[in-house]
């Protein structure tokens, strides 16, 4: 017991030794250094002197005689080690994985705010891809439009301007118009990503700054990723789904509406076969669009260490680290009291209650003698 006692102690110590590690990395901030290294000290010395005190107490009464004040004072001293405990494993947590998880916190709220750009930067790939289908129904309305007018090639009811053409001339204002305005988006768009790509700089530059504690790079990571967040909205703002509606609105009538507006057959029929498709496209970009402008940007912000620590999915293996670390030792010492006060126990029950194969020969009585039991009949007895 006195070696399996001595392991324990060791063990111990080294998680008071962990918790002032973690006590000095919490106050060593700016000019704090030797305040920290007092703290460290005190917190280090005082944690292990409990715990060995506590070690050697409880070994102490579980070695005492059975009694219920006994158990109600071995219940007492497990429920504070199960307090002590726990409070020494968040001192284990903030000392072996805070700084890991608050880095990842960091650099994960920027990796959701990139995906969130990532996604934004995609849909306008999208409307540079619309922009072609744009130009391609301007290329048609113009030409039918000519070719109208000139022969009536789309009505096949004579050149001139007519309910056709006046129809081809409304697709192609409504397309060109369009056209100008996603021109005129790359002038806008230019200069947000200017600035978001200086803001990714400048959170690099942060996170590879030795002087700066965490801290220091939570407060100036919580600003710029603020200012992130702000410029973000602006692209999302600008996303034109607006344009892309309007034209969808002029190109998705059907046969029956274009018949409706005294549109010959033939001309409804071609005109709905041509530019219907790209009404459909149009319509699922707006769509599309819609949703980006709604898309949630992240923001850093300023969590304590005990949200980063309770909230990170990175959390669980250090957790059960720190468990182990903690716990273990008071685990071990539970499983040589309960021994102990079993053992004690065995000692204090009366003879009775002990088991007939544990009862000594010496107190079983030897049997009388024959001759004692049935004396000799041809004695005779003189007086």
């Amino acid at each position: 017991m006195n070696s399996i006692k001595f392991l324990l102690k060791a063990v111990l110590i080294f998680s008071a030794f962990i918790n002032g590690i973690n006590v000095y990395d919490v106050l060593s901030t700016g000019e704090n250094t030797l305040a920290a290294v007092v703290g460290a000290i005190i917190v280090a010395l005082l944690w292990g002197t409990i715990s060995i005190v506590l070690v050697d107490f409880i070994t102490k009464v579980s070695e005492q005689p059975s009694s219920s004040h006994r158990t109600l004072i071995l219940g007492l001293l497990f429920g504070f080690v199960a307090i002590f405990g726990t409070v020494d494993m968040g001192f284990n947590m903030g000392a072996i994985a805070r700084s890991e998880l608050e880095k990842n916190h960091i650099e994960n709220t920027i990796d959701d705010q990139k995906k969130v750009i990532s996604n934004i930067e995609d849909l306008y790939g999208y409307i540079d891809s619309q922009t072609t289908n744009v130009k391609s129904v301007i290329d048609t309305a113009k030409e039918w439009k000519s070719c109208e007018e000139t022969t009536g090639c789309v009505s096949l009811d004579g050149g001139g301007v007519g309910r056709t053409s006046i129809q081809l001339k409304g697709i192609l204002a409504t397309s060109e118009q369009a056209n100008q305005k996603l021109l005129a988006l790359d002038n806008d768009i230019a200069p947000i990503r200017n600035n978001i790509k200086r803001i990714y700089r400048k959170i690099d530059n942060v996170h590879k700054t030795a002087d700066l504690d965490f801290d220091q790079k939570l407060e100036k990571s919580a600003e710029l990723s603020d200012t992130l967040g702000k410029e973000i909205e602006k692209l999302q703002n600008l996303l034109p789904s607006y344009v892309f509606e309007v034209l969808a609105g002029a190109l998705s009538s059907t046969i029956g509406q274009y018949r409706a507006q005294d549109l010959p057959d033939r001309a409804a029929t071609r005109i709905f076969n041509q530019f219907s498709p790209y009404g459909q496209s149009f319509q699922s970009m707006a769509e599309s669009l819609d949703h980006g402008k709604i898309l949630y940007v992240p923001r850093i912000g300023n969590p304590s260490r005990l949200e980063i620590l309770m909230s990170s999915t990175d959390a669980l293996e250090w957790w059960a680290v720190s468990f182990i670390l903690a716990f273990s030792s008071w685990l071990i010492l539970l499983i040589f009291a309960i021994n102990n006060s079993f053992k004690h126990h065995a000692k204090d029950l009366p003879p009775s209650s002990i088991p007939s194969g544990q009862i000594s020969a010496q107190a079983t009585p030897e049997p009388e003698s024959v001759a004692t039991l049935f004396p000799n009949p041809t004695t005779t007895t003189t007086h």
